[in-house]
């Protein structure tokens, strides 16, 4: 479908072809993380209820938990999306997310923490055998010079999503209603079934490819095919960098809220909703600066405003703690709370114009029959980075940094791969051809 016009982000939405997809991956992004959110809330703030005392070992565990199948089964997830129709492989998997939405009920009624781990271990298995099909039907539907719009649809659909799910998971938890809550896990599980059953047939692009099962064999062969293509290499060490560097952030944005700022939970969610809508904006801005198919010219653009809003976050944070609590209100009327929430937006929208050109060129250059393959290799890139991430938090803050220090050691290490990935691409003459098709 290469030769079809540009449609636009809007206009792509209301078409069969991309519109009941979006919905399938946003109600799953959405059920991710209204699940793991709900859990650890509920666990920290009902403790003896789910007989989990250790607050500490549970949020590490939940994350980890949810990372670990990306590392152990995406080399099979993307074998089977190469080898099998990718729009029957995402039926599938949202039919395995009711099923997994069920044992999760059993364990939010009963209380039984087990199983609510063993589900979100499951839910990230879910995710990780979903990633390759979505991003791999993106250049099987979409024109060339649509994969810009489309990718920056799902990735302002996902921040959107991992946003709402978020801030729903602390209502819902404050109500304390477990049929209410399960109930609203298995109603967006079955919403995401029903649109993936509305996305059109595609077809293998590779049936007689022969699945290997064994995991680190597999994922071994999928980054083998990686290297084969250095500028799509390249585009996932870029994108895999932008995980770290979200990480790190948001990660860290309730301590820098409740810290530095001395505010309240209110504060934080306007810092998150500041980041999230800056994600937006920049990734549907992408279309409307770019003149070229795929706007790679606005990576570098995104990647100068993920450093420069980064210090100046560390610029505008008080040099001291507030003596009364902060809200919102309170923030935004002192001299520098605009300005950093400013920074929060303006650091979402950097990093939308950085990561939506990246997308759209691994969809571009990967080869049809491996596409899916590859991008199988880029979930364990990001899963490594993100890993990555926590432990460099960790150790920064161990050592004796403080959390606006962190963050603008984030911006300065952007700040230097960001030289090193130009350097890499200048020097090779057959990247700047590719960069040129």
């Amino acid at each position: 479908m290469t030769d079809q016009p540009a449609a636009g982000p809007l206009a792509l939405l209301a078409q069969r072809r991309f519109g009941p997809f979006f919905l399938t991956q946003a109600l799953g992004a959405f059920n991710d993380n209204l699940y793991k959110n709900v859990l650890v809330i509920l666990a920290t703030y009902h403790a003896d209820r789910y007989g989990w005392h250790d607050l500490g070992l549970l949020t590490n565990l939940a994350a980890g938990l949810f990372i670990l199948p990306f590392l152990l089964f995406s080399g099979i997830a993307g074998q089977l999306a190469d080898k099998l129709d990718k729009v029957r492989v995402l039926q599938a998997v949202k039919a395995w997310e009711v099923a997994i939405m069920v044992v999760a009920a059993v364990g939010f009624l009963a209380h039984l923490m087990w199983l609510l781990l063993g589900a979100l271990f499951l839910m990230g298995a879910h995710s990780t055998f979903f990633s390759p099909a979505k991003y791999g039907l993106l250049p099987e539907t979409l024109a060339t010079r649509e994969l810009l719009d489309g990718n920056a649809l799902l990735e302002t659909g996902t921040f959107l999503a991992i946003l709402l799910g978020t801030l729903i998971a602390g209502l819902a938890a404050g109500l304390d209603n477990a049929w209410l809550l399960v109930g609203l896990l298995i109603t967006v599980a079955l919403l995401g079934l029903v649109a993936s059953h509305r996305i059109p047939r595609s077809r293998p692009m590779a049936p007689d490819l022969k699945i290997d099962w064994n995991p680190a064999r597999s994922a071994v062969r999928n980054m083998q095919d990686v290297r084969q293509h250095s500028l799509v290499l390249l585009a996932i060490l870029g994108i895999s960098w932008f995980w770290f560097y979200g990480v790190v952030m948001l990660a860290h944005v309730p301590l820098y809220g409740a810290g530095p700022l001395r505010g309240t939970e209110g504060v934080v969610t306007a810092l998150l909703v500041g980041f999230a809508v800056g994600v937006g904006a920049g990734s549907l801005a992408c279309s409307k600066l770019s003149r070229a198919a795929l706007g790679l010219g606005l990576v570098p653009i995104g990647s100068l405003g993920l450093t420069a809003f980064a210090i100046d976050l560390y610029l505008a944070t008080p040099a001291t703690i507030a003596s009364t609590q902060q809200n919102v209100a309170m923030l935004l009327l002192s001299g520098h709370g605009l300005r950093i929430l400013a920074d929060f937006v303006l650091i979402g929208a950097s990093g939308g114009l950085y990561i939506v050109p990246l997308y759209a060129l691994m969809n571009r250059d990967s080869p049809a029959e491996t596409r899916s393959r590859i991008i199988s290799a880029n979930s364990i890139c990001n899963a490594l980075f993100m890993v990555a991430a926590s432990l460099f938090g960790a150790m920064m803050l161990s050592h004796g940094s403080t959390v606006p220090q962190l963050l603008l050691w984030c911006g300065i290490l952007n700040a230097v791969f960001a030289l090193g990935g130009l350097a890499t691409v200048f020097c090779s003459r057959s990247n700047r051809a590719l960069l040129r098709r």
